[in-house]
């Protein structure tokens, strides 16, 4: 119970620190962020029985919108930097929504993001910029802090692939959505 406990505030908590985060690449070096992300538990209400604190903050980890823990205990981040800087949004970007709303295929929403590509900072190549990426964070000498961090996977950037925003890990395999994709990932180089 007190580990299932520790995992849902893991995951209010990371899911808080990435709506305080600021657009980012991944190839940005970060400020530490263990103090904001304590200034933020301070502002949560935490119930009885329960005790909140932080696993890992930036640099170790940002913008994250999905985590899982596989059968090792390491957890692993979807770390989001796409978001209207590589996938368009029609509430943002709303002179497309149109042409967004009749769209069938992959092929037909090409179409559109060329159709439009002079809308975009840098035509076709503002889909392809900024990169999502996989994070995996471990606590290795166990005192309930990721003491190691290391991007898993990246290069999530074709310019249909939506945001990496879905992850799970069960039997050493790792799956990552980032629509259309599913994808399949693997450690295989240790």
């Amino acid at each position: 119970m007190l580990i299932r406990n520790h995992v849902v505030l893991f995951a209010v908590t990371l899911w808080y620190l990435a709506q305080l985060s600021t657009a980012i690449t991944a190839q940005e070096i970060l400020p530490d962020g263990s103090k904001a992300a304590q200034l933020a538990i301070s502002g949560f209400r935490i119930p009885t029985g329960m005790k909140m604190e932080v696993f890992a903050a930036e640099p170790q980890v940002a913008s994250p919108v999905a985590i899982c823990i596989d059968e090792k205990g390491q957890v692993y981040a979807a770390e989001e930097y796409r978001f209207n800087r590589g996938t368009p949004e029609n509430r943002t970007q709303d002179f497309f929504l149109t042409d967004d709303l009749q769209i069938d295929s992959l092929e037909d929403r090409l179409t559109l993001y060329k159709k439009f590509e002079d809308r975009f900072e840098g035509g076709m190549e503002w889909f392809t910029n900024v990169s999502d990426q996989v994070r995996i964070l471990e606590d290795r000498d166990g005192d309930g802090r990721a003491d190691f961090s290391k991007i898993f996977a990246g290069g999530f950037n074709e310019p249909l692939d939506g945001l990496a925003a879905g992850l799970i890990a069960r039997d050493g395999d790792v799956y990552l959505t980032s629509i259309p994709h599913l994808w399949l990932l693997r450690d295989t180089d240790g």
